[in-house]
């Protein structure tokens, strides 16, 4: 049997096979053992059988033995032939694959170009006859003819055009829609349509608007989107649609459906884009007519900024020319616009103005022509009619809109680099600058909302390229000072922020104006050892906020240094000394020290600060400033950030420091103890922060021998250690060591640090609270590397039950997962992912149990406090899918009398109410009465507790079926009316939200 009756025979059963035969033949002709016309002759008897399903096997054959052959292996005269033998049989299934292989062969002419289209054209006249599938593949042999062979198609003129309408016409699919814009926008664009531009144009217009959804689960994946978006591009592809698009588009516009007045402006703008300006200029009017309905008597306020875009594309496809002509197409068009608007705002408060002043900007917007038509026509009579008015209501809404076009200014300045203003306002600067330093300086102090429109076009004023000279920015500069210092007594919060913005933006464009007036200014109101008042605290804050720029940023760090320096070596006061580092630190944060060029020099001067504190702590009877243990704090995070971005080397220079500066001989691991005096192990602080900036692979200079007994010492330390500063500091310290440098050798030290009997932290016989503290850190470090995590969660559990410290340990559960300032990624911890879910997944089984079978009620309170400390820390799908086991343990907790633990617990609830309201609907009633119970004004409930419980239950409402709710619902809004008196605002707040939310839900139809 030949091959193409091996391929008959196996097509259906084993189409995998059937490619194999087929690739076979393909590979013999290719080695010539096979002719073509050996093929085309085996196909003879199937291919005029009687019987539809052989001939579209044995095309099939064809057309799937045409793509295996490689591309530039058939002959144009091959080609020719199989494709007038396709275009014969065009009607057999499968013939329209292979003749759209066929043209994606090279040697494809466009004499066979045009015998394919005929063919199509010819054949397919009743396309709407055929079913979807079939319609599909015709539309995407022409799409195909369209992108490969275009010009051949082109030279047809008017035959190819009324062929192609004929094909396209009255397609209602979706995805074949697709197909027919893709092909018409080509034709609309690249052919001569003058003469079937009417009929192009009521072939696609029939769709608008498109009201399409896709079904659910669309294999397709089209949406409206899609098919909006081809459509507008077949009626924005050429001008000569315009007298028919303009009109119908604009009748479209009065539809009452608001995704109808959408898609309408959508398709203006993108009409206004690729429209040229004589045809724009043509419709401008009417364009103008219906798009200013929809702005000065909007329905919504949401369609007005789809409105103002395409306001600002029609002018700007007026303005796409630089001739005279072109020019005067746009004066014509934006003189009207400017009356209309103009007559609105002479009536400043009226809502009319607002519109008025919206479509300005739209237009001012749009080009630099444009924009200097509307500067010429606006500012004049606004700014005589500031004058002319008394009325300090009447002024601010006029300041409003002036920087509307102010803010236009801006825009076009920054969308056109090359524009230059400064001709075109100079005309109008003097005035303008006058009226806005009035409106701001001569204004009474009451007047806020004038003085924050005033401040806001100085602002854009003082950006605008080449508008104001430096001395006018200076000038600025100096009254926005002014403001700033005067209002240090917090009576007008918002003028002080607006103030500092301006000289923000300011900052960014003319920094030497800042360090010349501001800081000098600023500077001059910090006291140089110990301030009569706290101004100094919005001095420093000012200060911060407005050194964005890094010429700022370097001169105020320096500065910063420099006062803090005289203020430690006077003794002046501790608050305003960590006022000066705190804004330091703030400061150097906003900065990549690690490519900045002055950080070799901020190095140093950090550094000086850490030996200072190193050699005043040795002195017993130094009473200095800088070795106080707020401040050392302070120059520890100071440190911490310059060590962070610090090159290795500097790394490792660091980590010697870390312990050497405060010891006597190098190596030594006793660095503190309890016996040194308080300054001296307060500068444990700052080897904490040094540690914690340094990479995990630079070492400590400590041999691994010696890692034990320096955990050991700082074990020790944390268990003596009674200011409360300095034993956070050990803990975190110690914390870190394991966690970060411990190798895995000391790791199993520290296990039984932990766990050896009689002498272990957590050993059950001679439990400590200091003990369980260093215990509960040193576990951390352990469980957030993934070390030994089973048998410390055991030992943890059996702490739980412990008379004395089993409510210390319940207390102490989220230190192990909560975030920490030194134990973080960013500062090298090693922080597994897993770490929660194992905490989790090992304790909620025996939290379960000990819940429901502990005999002891101090037992079973302590484990429901540390679930409630686990909880926070857990993911919401890991607590969606134990919600099972961990709902009775919730109902338990609302039960307690702690704060915490009702607070998790409601919060847990919460999530679940949002995310899986279902899991709840078996513990409604169980669930109700405990949250009214939570949210009672009693001793038992904080006001955050009360808020949390009514945030609940107002979720229940929201998100559980109301069916299930109704039996509950008078119980519910009984019980909220007394809330409603609450003490607190927020929780009769939460009160009110959650009883509507209760009365509202529907009742069920009595046909259920």
């Amino acid at each position: 049997m030949s091959d193409v009756g091996d391929y008959l025979v196996t097509a259906d059963k084993d189409p995998v096979e059937a490619l194999k035969i087929v690739h076979r033949s393909a590979t013999r002709l290719e080695q010539r053992q096979l002719s073509l016309i050996d093929i085309v002759q085996s196909l003879g008897e199937y291919i005029n059988d009687d019987d539809v399903m052989v001939r579209s096997r044995a095309i099939g054959f064809l057309t799937h033995f045409i793509d295996a052959l490689p591309a530039s292996l058939l002959s144009r005269q091959q080609i020719q032939v199989l494709n007038r033998f396709f275009c014969d049989r065009i009607e057999d299934d499968g013939a329209i694959t292979a003749l759209e292989n066929l043209s994606k062969l090279p040697r494809f002419t466009p004499d066979t170009t045009v015998m394919s289209f005929r063919a199509l054209i010819e054949h397919f006249s009743d396309i709407q006859s055929r079913t979807q599938t079939q319609r599909f593949k015709v539309l995407s042999f022409l799409n195909s003819l369209m992108q490969k062979r275009r010009q051949s198609i082109k030279d047809l003129g008017s035959e190819s055009l009324a062929g192609i309408l004929g094909v396209i016409s009255g397609e209602k699919d979706p995805r074949n829609l697709m197909v027919v814009f893709s092909v018409v926008r080509v034709v609309i664009f690249e052919w001569d349509v003058r003469a079937y531009a009417e009929a192009l144009f009521e072939a696609v217009f029939c769709y608008f608007p498109i009201t399409f959804r896709p079904p659910p689960n669309d294999p397709y994946g089209i949406t409206a989107q899609d098919l909006k978006a081809q459509l507008r591009d077949c009626i924005a592809a050429s001008p000569y649609l315009a007298p028919f698009a303009i009109p119908q588009l604009l009748e479209k516009l009065d539809s009452s459906s608001l995704n109808t007045k959408r898609d309408v402006l959508d398709a203006i703008a993108a009409c206004a884009h690729n429209y040229d300006i004589v045809t724009m200029s043509q419709h401008a009017t009417t364009l103008w007519d219906g798009l200013k309905y929809e702005i000065f008597n909007a329905q919504d306020e949401s369609l007005v900024s789809e409105v103002l875009t395409t306001i600002t594309a029609v002018v700007g496809s007026l303005s796409a020319s630089d001739d005279r002509v072109a020019s005067s197409y746009l004066e014509q068009w934006l003189q009207p616009v400017i009356k209309e608007c103009n007559e609105r705002l002479q009536e400043p408060q009226h809502k009319q103005a607002k519109p008025a002043r919206e479509v300005l900007r739209a237009c001012a917007e749009a080009s630099f022509p444009s924009l200097e038509i509307i500067l010429k026509g606006v500012f004049p009579p606004l700014l005589t009619l500031y004058q002319d008015s008394a009325s300090t209501d009447e002024r601010r809404a006029i300041l409003k809109h002036i920087s509307y076009i102010l803010l236009a200014i801006l825009h076009c300045v920054r969308t056109h680099s090359d524009v230059n203003v400064s001709g075109l306002l100079s005309p109008l600067k003097e005035q303008l600058f006058e009226t806005f330093c009035q409106a701001l300086m001569s204004a009474p102090a009451d007047e806020v909302s004038l003085r924050l429109l005033a401040i806001e076009c100085l602002s854009t004023s003082c950006v605008i390229p080449h508008f104001l000279s430096s001395a006018e920015v200076g000038m600025v500069v100096q009254h926005l000072d002014e403001i700033v210092l005067d209002e240090f007594d917090g009576r007008h919060r918002v003028l002080t922020e607006a103030v500092i913005e301006c000289l923000v933006q300011i900052s960014r464009t003319q920094p030497l104006l800042i360090m010349d007036i501001t800081f000098p200014t600023f500077m001059a109101r910090l006291p140089e050892h110990s301030p009569g008042n706290t101004t100094f605290f919005q001095v420093l804050e000012t200060l911060a906020k407005i050194s964005i720029e890094k010429s700022i940023s370097n001169t105020l760090i320096q500065r910063l240094f420099n006062r803090f320096d005289v203020v430690a070596r006077s003794n002046g006061s501790m608050e305003y000394a960590r006022a000066l580092l705190s804004t330091l630190i703030h400061a150097l944060s906003r900065k990549n020290l690690s490519t900045d060029s002055d950080m070799e020099q901020i190095h140093q001067r950090v550094f000086e600060l850490v030996l200072r504190c190193a050699e005043k702590a040795t002195k017993v009877d130094d009473a200095s400033l800088i070795c106080q243990i707020s401040i050392i704090e302070m120059i520890g995070k100071l440190a911490r950030l310059v060590v962070r971005a610090s090159d290795p080397h500097k790394q490792r220079t660091a980590s010697e420091q870390a312990y050497l500066l405060f010891c006597d001989n190098a190596g030594d691991v006793e660095v503190w103890t309890a016996q040194m005096a308080e300054k001296r192990r307060s500068t444990v602080l700052l080897s904490t922060y040094l540690i914690a900036a340094i990479n995990p692979d630079i070492s400590l200079p400590f041999t691994a021998g010696q890692q034990p007994v320096l955990i050991k010492r700082l074990t020790r330390l944390a268990v003596d250690e009674n200011h409360p500063t300095i034993r956070h500091s050990v803990l975190q310290h110690l914390s870190l060591v394991v966690n970060k440098f411990a190798s895995a050798e000391t790791l199993d030290f520290v296990t039984g640090l932990l766990l050896e009997p009689t002498s272990g932290l957590f050993d059950l016989s001679n439990l400590t609270q200091a003990g369980l503290r260093a215990g509960i850190w040193i576990s951390k470090a352990l469980i957030l590397r993934l070390a030994s995590v089973q048998p410390i969660l055991l030992r943890l559990l059996e702490i739980l039950r412990h008379s004395e410290v089993g409510i210390d340990a319940a207390y102490a559960f989220p230190i192990i997962l909560a975030q920490d300032e030194i134990v973080s990624k960013e500062n090298g911890a090693t922080i597994r992912l897993l770490a929660t879910q194992r905490v989790f997944y090992s304790l909620l089984p025996t939290e379960s149990r000990n819940s429901e079978h502990a005999a002891d009620a101090t037992a079973k309170t302590n484990c429901l406090i540390a679930l409630s400390g686990i909880l926070k820390y857990v993911d919401k799908d890991t607590v969606k899918l134990e919600s099972g086991r961990l709902i009775p343990l919730l109902l338990q907790s609302l039960d307690l009398e702690h704060q915490i633990v009702k607070a998790a617990a409601i919060q847990t609830l919460t999530i679940l109410t949002t995310e899986s309201p279902t899991i709840l609907q078996s513990h409604i009633s169980s669930l109700i009465h405990r949250l009214l119970s939570a949210a009672k004004d009693t001793a038992e409930n904080s006001p955050a507790v009360r808020s949390n419980s009514l945030r609940c239950l107002y979720r229940f409402a929201v998100n559980i079926e109301g069916s299930k709710l109704l039996p509950y619902r008078r119980l519910v809004c009984r019980g909220l009316i007394r809330i409603l008196d609450d003490s607190k605002r927020d929780v009769r707040k939460e009160a009110v939200a959650c009883r509507t939310a209760w009365l509202n839900l529907d009742e069920p139809d009595e046909a259920d």
